[in-house]
């Protein structure tokens, strides 16, 4: 089975090599493939760093807030933007319960606060009581939609 060592990706150059884990290289030039090809590769890789943004995450308010998030950095120039996905939407579920406002605005407040402030919301007994709150009423909603308990007693 062909075994990839490493791949590199050199933006500057416009590459992407492989190391083959049998010793050759292959290197791949954006430059080299038509335009339609480069915007079709364009499109693709975008729709996979969208994809990324919310991985894992159930929660479709939160996982459109992650892609949101993720495509707002890309627009405004930074590539690194990695999403808080999980901890995040808990967080901003949290302080929309507890302040009685909704979801949109709970994230834009937590967004603009400071990372030693938002530690401290986390932290708020007030927070944390809804986050358990909110992770057992999540559980339980898994739980009914899941299949029968199959257990003889």
């Amino acid at each position: 089975m062909a075994r990839i060592k490493r791949i590199t990706v050199n933006p500057d150059k416009g590459t992407v090599t492989f190391a083959w884990a049998d010793g050759p290289a292959n290197t791949f030039a954006i430059g080299d493939v038509p335009d339609h090809i480069r915007a079709r590769l364009a499109l693709h890789g975008l729709a996979q760093k969208l994809a990324d943004a919310h991985a894992g995450e159930r929660d479709v308010v939160a996982a459109r807030a992650a892609t949101r998030a993720v495509w707002e950095a890309l627009a405004a120039g930074d590539w690194t933007k990695r999403p808080d996905v999980g901890g995040t939407s808990l967080l901003v579920s949290a302080v929309a319960r507890v302040k009685g406002i909704d979801e949109a605005q709970a994230a834009a407040a937590i967004e603009r606060l400071p990372a030693d402030k938002r530690k401290a919301l986390e932290r708020h007994p007030a927070i944390r009581a809804a986050m358990a709150a909110i992770r057992a009423e999540r559980l339980a909603a898994r739980a009914a939609e899941g299949p029968a308990l199959d257990l003889p007693v």
